[in-house]
């Protein structure tokens, strides 16, 4: 089962410390956590974006660092929230970490964050 993971979650968990690695795995022991090529591509660009705030930039950073070992899956559109809609069609097993409302009222698996500081299935 693949859990895969959206930009503005992975920044959003940086900023507010939440260890979403660890914490995707305890909520799901057997998964294995995909990042988007499209992900990387995005965290790429807002490090290199000085119109971003320095925390938003360093997020980024700290990103790609995270998901440099995380195995790549290539989406089929042009845009990423079209792009895990198809993939999850061919998927249906497939969790999506992200924040996105319509991201999750289309989708069926969820992780997202609860509060501050934890991620919960929905």
């Amino acid at each position: 089962m693949e859990i895969i993971l959206d930009t503005n979650f992975i920044i959003t968990c940086i900023k507010q410390k939440i260890p979403f690695i660890e914490e995707i795995m305890n909520l799901i022991p057997d998964a294995e956590i995909v990042v988007p090529e499209q992900v990387i591509m995005e965290l790429e660009k807002a490090e290199k974006n000085k119109e971003l705030k320095i925390i938003d930039r360093n997020a980024a950073n700290l990103g790609l660092q995270l998901t440099k070992n995380l195995r790549k899956i290539k989406l089929n559109k042009k845009y990423v929230d079209k792009g895990i809609l198809e993939y999850v069609k061919d998927n249906p097993d497939a969790y999506v970490a992200t924040l996105d409302k319509e991201l999750k009222n289309q989708i069926r698996n969820t992780i997202s964050i609860r509060g501050k500081r934890k991620l919960a299935i929905s």
